[in-house]
């Protein structure tokens, strides 16, 4: 799926996809970063989408499939366009213009996992060859449930009358686009900012001074509520701040990505970072125990990874701003290892950056993962073949400056099949101006 953006701030233009590994790669202050949160906007309001409406949902089954989806789309994107400006100013706290918003959808993203949503009646869950799953709480003694139908499965989610159509319509379209979006089967969504070093730093003062508790029924989680338009973030930002602030590791999650955080243990921070209680620390190979707040820049940065590798809510959509940030060349390098890692475990990962290294890196490995033989060169180069993306959903961008100073956002063109990276024009450009600048000065002009 892609997203269609035009005349947001400097960006003019810009196609992205959505679905796999995204590359965003411009200049500073090229809005790089207002895309990353806007694209995060965008797909939390598509997975928890209100009011919508369709003619296609106006009998019982809902299903959108090759033969309907342009009339879904063409239904989403009026619904985007009526809502644009308030996702938005929900997103940014601020009322920033927009002109257009819309959206993409290929037949493949909906075919991946198809299922219906219907009415069931009671005779026919007997006689179902399928398993039959009963959510909590719903009375099975009824005459006609309202559940999902996939191939495999029926899930009956509740009496027929319990909720209103619309209801279940806006529960329909948001397991639609959780499924479309989110191939780990969760839309939790985190944006890691590019100020996330020293957000880690000082995140519990700033969620103490910024939201007022409140409880809700018995056994909920206590949610804290932002006072948002005092606050002076945004909100991919503020819920950065709020996934730190409620984060628990899970043991099921860390024994699941076990492989990944030994990486980054072994690779890029030489050690483990750890609650001793409520406070992070961070334990070198040495055995030197250290407070989070005296280790370096770099562990700071990756901290956040192994959180959200580790944390009790899977999160399934991750938007890594300036990933190269207090980052070595060298270890640049494993970064660009550990972000194949990430999209081969099952998220989805929009990176920026604006760092040659870094996307020479990253380029490097795209091309290696559909080389010709490529174990030979993996061994040779002392990679793994986990370094290497499982599959071709990987894309680029750059941001171009136009004749009057707006930013268009061009995909960059790949050759996966002729085992190529990426040719970051951008980047060739101000090397061969330094390349030239040097032959002056060292030369007898």
């Amino acid at each position: 799926m892609k997203l269609n953006v035009e005349n947001f701030g400097k960006i003019k233009s810009a196609c992205v996809e959505l679905n796999g590994f995204t590359i965003l790669v411009g200049d500073n202050n090229s809005g790089k970063t207002y895309l990353m949160q806007l694209i995060y906007g965008v797909i939390n309001a598509l997975c928890n989408i209100t009011n919508f409406k369709s003619s296609l949902f106006e009998e019982y089954p809902f299903k959108v499939n090759k033969e309907n989806i342009l009339e879904f789309q063409a239904d989403i994107n009026k619904w985007l366009d009526d809502n644009k400006n308030k996702i938005v100013e929900d997103t940014f706290n601020n009322k920033l213009v927009i002109d257009s918003l819309s959206v993409e959808i290929d037949e493949n993203d909906i075919t991946k996992d198809p299922f219906l949503f219907q009415r069931i009646e009671s005779s026919e869950i007997e006689k179902a060859t399928k398993k039959v799953y009963f959510s909590p709480k719903v009375d099975k003694t009824g005459d006609v449930f309202l559940g999902i139908e996939t191939e495999e499965y029926i899930h009956i989610l509740a009496k027929e009358q319990e909720q209103t159509k619309s209801f279940w319509i806006t529960l329909f379209v948001d397991f639609l686009f959780e499924s479309i979006l989110c191939t780990i089967g969760s839309s939790r969504t985190l944006y890691l900012p590019v100020a996330r070093s020293g957000l880690n730093l000082v995140y519990r003062d700033l969620m103490a001074a910024m939201v007022k508790p409140r409880e809700y029924n018995l056994g909920t989680p206590l949610n804290l509520v932002p006072e948002s338009k005092k606050l002076g973030l945004s909100k991919p930002v503020f819920d950065y701040l709020l996934f730190m602030q409620t984060y628990k590791p899970d043991e099921n999650r860390l024994k699941k990505n076990k492989d990944i955080i030994d990486f980054i243990n072994k690779k890029i921070i030489k050690g483990n970072i750890i609650y001793i209680g409520d406070e992070i620390r961070y334990i070198t190979d040495n055995g030197v125990n250290l407070p989070l707040f005296l280790a370096s820049s770099m562990v700071n940065e990756l901290t956040p990874v192994v959180h959200l590798l580790s944390s009790v809510e899977p999160v399934g959509y991750v938007f890594y701003d300036e990933i190269e940030t207090s980052q070595h060349p060298t270890t640049q390098i494993q970064l660009a290892r550990l972000m194949n890692r990430l999209v081969n475990s099952g998220i989805n990962l929009i990176v920026s950056t604006h760092s040659d290294t870094m996307a020479a890196a990253i380029s490097n490995l795209v091309a290696l993962s559909f080389a010709r033989n490529k174990e030979e060169k993996c061994k040779k180069l002392g990679y793994e073949f986990d370094d290497l993306l499982k599959n071709d959903s990987v894309y680029a961008y750059q941001f171009i400056k136009d004749e009057n100073g707006q930013m268009v956002v061009s995909e960059i063109p790949k050759f996966n099949e002729l085992g190529m990276g990426f040719d970051f024009s951008l980047f060739s450009e101000v090397s061969n101006s330094i390349f030239e600048t040097a032959k002056i000065i060292y030369g007898d002009v």
